[in-house]
């Protein structure tokens, strides 16, 4: 089996839904033991969103402990004093209420990294769920305040908390430390964080204007083609803008390749739009290809997959966890502070 750079490492997962399994699945990805602590009822992911459930925590160790029982409690205990690392994944407050807040942990484990993710960190204790944080982040207005609004597809902060607390943890074991560490992580400015390109564009535009996300760009935008199929071109550089006009023989739009408003928008979207509708969606791979063009397929997640197994470089994981369609039952049973 191959080794991977956190083979050794012990987590405890203490979450649920998305941000602390999205952690847990990056970490398990790199080689750590990952112990997913459940409720007795389960994680609700698993009533929400099974094939979700079974992605985030393919690999992981799931057990099932009742906090208000000594003898689960006790269980819990001993858990933490070999791990190397914790996660919470709850509203700030409940961990402490249950006995495992990081004051708790710390006298079981003072080498013990305890990474916190709550939506807007613990000094602000509010209900909150995806959708609040990207608010306050102002990534939703920026999905908002376009011709056509739209919100994200994906559950942002939630993906990006988990990627960041991932990052958290694998940056103190870098450190060798004998010290434990505190993080509190807020999945408000994880999403920011994330989304820095979308925000900085945003505060350079006048107010009022609509603001328009870099992947929305006239330069950089989907077209459909005449089989119904789509295609994504990137040209937000003028020299590779010029060269698709080129190519095209749309010599009248090459001054406006790289405007995001004004009159020249809507008439050069309209005739690209015009001219990809012209062909098949093979065609326009095949010439823009040859043209070295940075175009690419839009695949649907199907084939998004296939492609990534065949050409990635283990992205995308085979495990023998990971079945979309089988079950996975229940089983019965950044603020930081150094440990001183």
């Amino acid at each position: 089996m191959t080794e991977r750079p956190l083979n050794g490492r012990t987590v405890i997962e203490f979450g649920q839904l998305i941000p602390g399994p999205y952690a847990g699945r990056v970490l398990e990805d790199l080689g750590a033991r990952v112990v997913k602590i459940e409720p007795p009822q389960g994680d609700a992911m698993r009533q929400f969103n099974p094939r979700l459930f079974a992605y985030l925590n393919a690999g992981k160790e799931c057990i099932s402990l009742d906090m208000k029982q000594a003898r689960d409690r006790d269980d819990f205990r001993a858990r933490v004093q070999g791990a190397d690392a914790f996660i919470d994944g709850f509203r700030a407050g409940v961990c402490e209420r249950l006995g495992a807040g990081y004051d708790e942990l710390r006298l079981l484990n003072p080498k013990l990294v305890y990474v916190s993710i709550s939506a807007f960190g613990r000094e602000r204790n509010r209900p909150a769920h995806d959708i609040n944080c990207e608010a306050l982040s102002g990534v939703l207005h920026g999905y908002l305040h376009q011709v056509q609004p739209m919100l994200p597809i994906a559950p942002l902060a939630n993906i990006f908390a988990g990627i960041m607390a991932a990052i958290h943890v694998i940056s103190h074991f870098a450190e060798q430390s004998d010290r434990g560490k505190y993080l509190d992580l807020s999945m408000q400015h994880a999403c920011a964080y994330g989304h820095a390109p979308l925000l900085l564009e945003g505060l350079q535009l006048q107010a009022g204007e609509a603001i328009t996300p870099l992947g929305t760009m006239h330069a950089a935008v989907v077209h459909r083609c005449a089989d119904g199929e789509w295609l994504a071109i990137a040209t937000q550089e003028p020299w590779i803008w010029d060269r698709l006009m080129a190519v095209l023989g749309l010599s009248d739009l090459e001054r406006i390749g790289y405007q995001t408003s004004g009159p020249g928008l809507a008439k050069g979207r309209a005739k690209l739009a015009e001219c990809f509708a012209q062909a098949p969606r093979e065609h326009w791979l095949r010439l823009l290809t040859d043209a070295d063009l940075p175009v690419t397929p839009v695949l649907s997640p199907e084939e998004a997959l296939t492609d990534m197994r065949t050409y990635g470089a283990g992205v995308v994981p085979s495990t023998p966890n990971f079945d979309f369609d089988g079950a996975f039952p229940l089983p019965n049973a950044v603020n930081a502070r150094g440990q001183s």
